[in-house]
C-alpha cells in the first residue's frame, strides 16, 4: 500500500512542480539559474522524502571531501538508473550540478524534462552528429566558468543493467575540459539498478539502499594524457566501491 501512496503522490508532485518550473522560469528571466537550481535541490529531496516514509527506501550519502570542495569541478560517476540524476542533485544543495544526459529525456517527463531543456544540462543525441554534441559540450564547459557551476558527467554512456561499472569514455570528458580545466570529482553509487524500471520500482523499492560515496578529487589537468589517466584511475576505484557494496 505505501508504494502506490508513494507512486500516486510523486507523479502529483511532478505535475504541480512541472507548473512550478515553467511560472519561475517564465516570470523570472534571465535570474532562473538561482531560482532553478534552489527548486531543483526542493524537489529532489521531496522525492527522496516520499521514498524513505512511504516505500522504505534507504539513502546512505558518504563523503569526507563536502566541505573541502571547490567552487567549480567536474563530476565523474558510474551511472545505474535515472535515479542518480535525482540523487546527485540532492546531494550537492550547495552547487548548480548540470548533466550531460541523451536527448530522450528532453520531453515526457514532468518537471524533469524542462528542467533539463532550460536549465543548462547537455541533451545529447548518440545518434546525432558529432558537431552538434560538440556545441552542447562546450556550451556546458563555458557554463562552468560560473561559480558554483559544476558538470556532471555518465562515462559508461548509458546505463549498467547489471550494477557493474563498465567501460568509460572519454570524449565528453574531455570536450568539457578542453575549455574550462576543472578537478575531477569521482563519485560512486549502487542501488539504482534495482529500480531502473517503473516495474523494479513496485518489486524493489522497499529493499533498496541507495548509496553514494565521494571518492577523490583530482587536480586539473590539462595534457590528454593526465586526464585519461585520471579518468581510468576514476573508474578502477569506483568500481572497487561498489564491488564492495554488492558483496555486502
Amino acid at each position: 500500500m505505501g508504494f502506490y501512496i508513494f507512486l500516486c503522490t510523486t507523479v502529483l508532485l511532478m505535475i504541480f512542480h512541472d507548473i512550478q518550473l515553467k511560472l519561475i522560469y517564465y516570470i523570472f528571466p534571465g535570474k532562473d539559474h538561482r531560482r532553478f537550481h534552489d527548486f531543483q535541490h526542493f524537489a529532489a529531496s521531496k522525492y527522496l522524502q516520499l521514498a524513505k516514509h512511504y516505500a522504505g527506501m534507504k539513502i546512505i550519502i558518504e563523503s569526507n571531501l563536502k566541505n573541502k570542495l571547490p567552487d567549480n569541478f567536474l563530476i565523474i560517476s558510474n551511472h545505474q538508473s535515472l535515479f542518480d540524476i535525482l540523487a546527485l542533485t540532492f546531494s550537492f544543495p550547495r552547487f548548480y550540478v548540470r548533466f550531460v544526459a541523451k536527448k530522450e529525456l528532453k520531453f515526457g517527463i514532468p518537471a524533469t524534462s524542462f528542467f533539463l531543456r532550460k536549465g543548462g544540462h547537455a541533451l545529447i543525441d548518440r545518434k546525432g552528429s558529432f558537431k552538434e554534441s560538440q556545441k552542447k559540450l562546450l556550451k556546458l564547459s563555458s557554463l562552468s566558468r560560473k561559480k558554483g557551476f559544476c558538470p556532471a558527467i555518465f562515462p559508461e554512456g548509458t546505463r549498467s543493467r547489471s550494477g557493474k561499472v563498465g567501460k568509460f569514455h572519454s570524449a565528453a570528458v574531455r570536450m568539457v575540459l578542453s575549455r574550462n580545466q576543472l578537478p575531477i570529482l569521482s563519485v560512486a553509487t549502487d542501488g539504482g539498478y534495482k529500480i531502473a524500471k517503473v516495474k523494479d520500482l513496485a518489486k524493489n523499492l522497499k529493499d533498496t539502499v541507495y548509496r553514494i560515496k565521494f571518492l577523490k578529487l583530482y587536480a586539473p589537468a590539462a595534457e590528454r594524457h593526465q586526464i585519461l589517466l585520471n579518468l581510468e584511475q576514476s573508474r578502477a576505484e569506483i568500481s572497487d566501491q561498489v564491488n564492495q557494496w554488492q558483496q555486502k
